[in-house]
């Protein structure tokens, strides 16, 4: 038996493969996050605090410190950083890389507020106003560095235009981002221990769908509970910005210079 771990780009289907596989969704991501806002440097100028392999051990050690490696089963996006050192605490490791049409994610995450300055939903006047405050004042301290890569740090080459880039362009950043970031983890990592799910393959054509979930439960080694994929879970009711359709020029010109590439690689229709 080996450790499973489902992860992704984000909106892309890390809540579903936890109620299809029964797994944990988001194991204490609080204290993860929480181990990360310990380090050292947080609170310092932009740069990537996950940038050293030895760190990134160092923190999946004491996330999944006294869990039988074995057993553990997750589904959870903040995996994309840290999937080489996985590896090193199990080499017999399942990883589950899911992702999406980066247009659709660029909805949704503009409907959940990631392109914000913290990376939350806008929030009504008066919490806004508190929030001001509390900053001003040096009651809370706004860490530039989040944790899992909501905006650009160190010499990352989009991170001069981060400050001017249009709602769309952050979005598309950061799909394209933690995408890439989950493949570079994934280089020290054995072929035969990783593969890539597309969300459309999983939940689109029922033919397909049945065949992509087939090809998956293979490679974990575990049944599904095919009801699911009939469901929409963690699904957004109403949407923040129009759907890619309807997008302005500048929209799609700006996600197709900095995300063009990836969706390619993807198999995407380029935009």
């Amino acid at each position: 038996m080996a450790m499973i771990l489902f992860t992704g780009s984000g909106r892309s289907g890390t809540g579903l493969y936890s109620k299809l596989f029964a797994t944990h969704h988001e194991y204490q991501v609080s204290r993860l996050a929480r181990i990360i806002r310990e380090l050292p440097d947080f609170y310092s100028p932009p740069h990537d605090l996950l940038a050293d392999a030895s760190t990134r051990l160092c923190i999946m050690r004491r996330h999944l410190d006294g869990v039988d490696l074995r057993t553990f089963r997750d589904s959870s996006n903040p995996y994309v950083h840290l999937l080489d050192a996985a590896f090193a605490m199990d080499p017999d490791v399942r990883i589950v890389l899911g992702t999406r049409d980066g247009r659709d994610f660029v909805r949704s995450g503009i409907t959940r507020g990631y392109h914000l300055p913290d990376g939350l939903p806008r929030p009504g006047v008066w919490r806004a106003v508190r929030r001001w405050m509390r900053l001003t004042l040096g009651l809370q301290r706004k860490p530039i560095f989040t944790g899992f890569g909501l905006e650009p740090t160190g010499d990352d080459p989009w991170r001069a235009d981060w400050p001017t880039m249009r709602p769309v362009e952050r979005m598309a950043w950061l799909w394209q981002y933690r995408y890439n970031t989950a493949r570079a983890r994934l280089a020290v990592v054995p072929r035969d221990r990783w593969m890539v799910v597309r969300l459309e393959d999983l939940t689109g054509d029922p033919r397909r769908s049945a065949l992509e979930l087939e090809r998956v439960e293979s490679f974990v080694g575990m049944s599904a509970d095919r009801q699911w994929l009939a469901k929409k879970y963690n699904h957004s009711d109403a949407f923040a910005h129009p759907s890619r359709e309807d997008w302005t020029p500048e929209d799609i010109d700006g996600f197709r210079r900095i995300a063009g590439a990836t969706m390619e690689r993807l198999g995407y229709a380029t935009v």
